[in-house]
């Protein structure tokens, strides 16, 4: 540690053992091409329909995510949180002030 902190003094630094990160894994690689600029598609009818017919059966977000392989638990749960929003406000009802 003393030599890569004091460096000798003809300019050379010795390089500590062990100290340099792991490579990365073949995966994770894969997995930033993968995703990397993909682009996002919207949900269909079909899939909002599968995500709240999930919910009304009490599915956990993994189960209803599998019957969607493209989309995951998050991204599941972000939608229907957005299509219960829709819903709510498209069913309130105006209130005059007068």
């Amino acid at each position: 540690v003393a030599d890569i902190l004091n460096p000798s003094s003809n300019g050379t630094v010795l390089a500590a053992p062990n100290m340099l990160s792991p490579p990365l894994s073949p995966k994770m690689d894969e997995d930033k091409l993968l995703h990397q600029g993909k682009p996002r598609s919207r949900f269909s009818e079909l899939e909002d329909a599968i995500i709240c017919d999930g919910v009304a059966k009490g599915l956990t977000w993994g189960q209803i995510s599998s019957q969607l392989p493209h989309r995951k638990r998050a991204t599941c749960f972000n939608r229907y949180r957005t299509l219960q929003g829709i819903r709510k406000s498209r069913k309130r009802v105006s209130v005059d002030n007068s």
